[in-house]
């Protein structure tokens, strides 16, 4: 037996799309025909007759236990030897994932200090990292899902230099820009499959 993660994203992104309730469950088949033209068709990786359903919202990093049952297809108001599941056998050998996304990611810092004499001095900084950032012994859920493009820049001129010494006026002007960007490689409490990426966004002015 095959489960497509990808499948069950999917069928909630269906689910939500025709604003179906989410206090009860949203099967992929209805009588015999995909409920959505967008619900997964699980007879392309699931034994013929197989169906997926959806309530609530879930998410797969939540999944802490899976069960595994065998229902009686045949109608419980019926009695009779015929109807009974005298002897089942059923195998389970192992649960494993495959086919994860294990894409790599990158992060970069730098600084930069710039002296203008007795004038004044600029300062920046500059930050870069992608999703997927994380150390070498980091495991995939360990892993940073954010990209992040973080910049400052700060100038402190004295700008009674630019003025004749006889006022002794003393200016000084101090200048800091920053922005801050990061941008979730995932939109919360919506499914992966959803590639639309939200961002947030923060420009900070001061003077």
């Amino acid at each position: 037996m095959n489960i497509e993660l990808g499948a069950l994203n999917q069928l909630k992104v269906a689910r939500d799309r025709v604003a179906y309730p989410t206090d009860s469950t949203f099967w992929s088949l209805t009588n015999g025909e995909l409920t959505t033209a967008d619900s997964p068709d699980a007879a392309v990786f699931a034994p013929p007759g197989t169906r997926l359903g959806i309530r609530g919202t879930p998410s797969l990093g939540k999944v802490n236990s899976v069960v595994i049952g065998i229902r009686n297809p045949a109608d419980s108001t019926l009695f009779g030897s015929e109807y009974i599941l005298e002897d089942i056998t059923m195998w389970i050998n192992e649960l494993r994932v495959a086919g994860y996304d294990s894409e790599n990611g990158w992060a970069a810092l730098s600084n930069m200090d710039i002296k203008l004499a007795d004038v004044g001095s600029i300062k920046a900084s500059f930050q870069r990292q992608t999703d997927g950032f994380g150390s070498l012994s980091s495991s995939l859920g360990e892993r940073e899902q954010l990209n992040i493009n973080n910049w400052t820049v700060t100038t402190e001129v004295n700008a009674d230099k630019l003025i004749p010494e006889r006022f002794g006026w003393t200016l000084p002007v101090n200048i800091q820009v920053q922005s801050n960007t990061t941008t979730p490689a995932f939109r919360q409490r919506v499914a992966i499959s959803d590639w639309k990426r939200s961002s947030v966004r923060s420009m900070i002015g001061k003077i």
